[in-house]
């Protein structure tokens, strides 16, 4: 069973996209975290294929998970989402190497045919 962990600081958006991939609770396991630091401890327990990642929140934002993941040597494919989108923050998530990056409010069928490819359900 594949794993997918959405971090986002908003419960509500959160919960939602939680809901929306319950249609594949046979194929995937959803996990949350509200900030980064929460993923950065489920992600040292737990194995994960794909994170879905805002990048503005509180206690450890998505910049600085990005890094830590990279100097703990944790390889996840990332989907940056961010509703405080620019240019710069789309080439620095591409420098990253990010799988894609979306702006809020998320196209959900977008989201659901970029998850699907990269975890081949």
């Amino acid at each position: 069973m594949k794993t997918l962990l959405i971090v986002d600081d908003e419960k509500p958006f959160v919960l939602s996209l939680k809901d929306g991939f319950e249609t594949y609770a046979g194929k995937m396991k959803v996990a949350v975290a509200f900030n980064g630091k929460e993923a950065l401890d489920y992600l040292e327990k737990n194995p994960v294929d794909l994170i879905l990642l805002d990048l503005k929140m509180p206690v450890m934002d998505g910049y600085e998970l990005v890094a830590r993941l990279k100097q703990r040597q944790i390889t996840v494919p990332v989907i940056i989402m961010t509703a405080y989108g620019t240019l710069l923050r789309e080439r620095w998530a591409k420098a990253e190497g990010a799988l894609a990056y979306i702006e809020k409010p998320l196209d959900f069928s977008e989201l659901i045919s970029l998850v699907e490819e990269h975890l081949d359900l």
